[in-house]
């Protein structure tokens, strides 16, 4: 796993740890845009006369992600989502990046309890994950190890540089654990949970 910079993953296990994050002022705050203002998620033009930029979306839609279970699936597992980008063109985001981890990595541990964490260590670009193909519903994962368990992980970008900032276990994260494929099996999503 690449990170963008450890450095940076340390200062933000340390702001984490001290509750400093939590004290951001809103003025602060600030999009590759500019200031994020008020309703700034409406698309409506600000006091200022300017047209905010909306960030795109992104869910996955099967398996079904939950922050209480893990999906049990096949070494070869196909993930679909479901993404938008409501000020794009065509209602489509510009892109979509995905990352797997192996879920017994502490990293990943720490992740899954501190998913924010995601933004620093790979955004704004996510350029150390993989770019899905264009405008694909979603991706086929192949040669997982049974026994294993894996954090998918997804996110959407636009023109404009903006991705979906929530990252969540019920939304665009997703907890698997692998099983063997069955003899008639050939593969595909599991539909179980553990």
């Amino acid at each position: 796993m690449k990170l963008r910079s450890p450095a940076l993953a340390w200062a933000i296990l340390l702001l984490s740890a001290s509750g400093c994050g939590d004290r951001l002022e809103p003025g602060s705050v600030r999009s590759l845009t500019g200031i994020i203002e008020p309703n700034a998620e409406s698309g409506r033009a600000g006091p200022n006369g300017l047209k905010k930029d909306l960030a795109p979306t992104i869910q996955i839609t099967s398996p079904q992600p939950s922050a209480l279970l893990a999906a049990i699936v096949k070494p070869t597992v196909n993930i679909s989502w479901n993404a938008s980008d409501p000020d794009g063109p065509r209602g489509v985001p510009s892109e979509i990046r995905y990352t797997l981890l192996n879920q017994n990595a502490d990293l990943t541990q720490f992740i899954i309890a501190h998913p924010d964490t995601l933004i620093g260590l790979y955004g704004p670009t996510f350029s150390a994950w993989n770019l899905a193909p264009d405008r694909s519903a979603g991706v086929t994962l192949t040669g997982l190890v049974p026994g294993n368990q894996y954090l998918f992980i997804v996110t959407a970008l636009d023109r404009h540089g903006l991705f979906d900032p929530v990252f969540t276990l019920n939304k665009n994260m997703l907890r698997m654990i692998v099983v063997p494929a069955g003899p008639l099996d050939a593969g595909g999503a599991g539909t179980g949970f553990q």
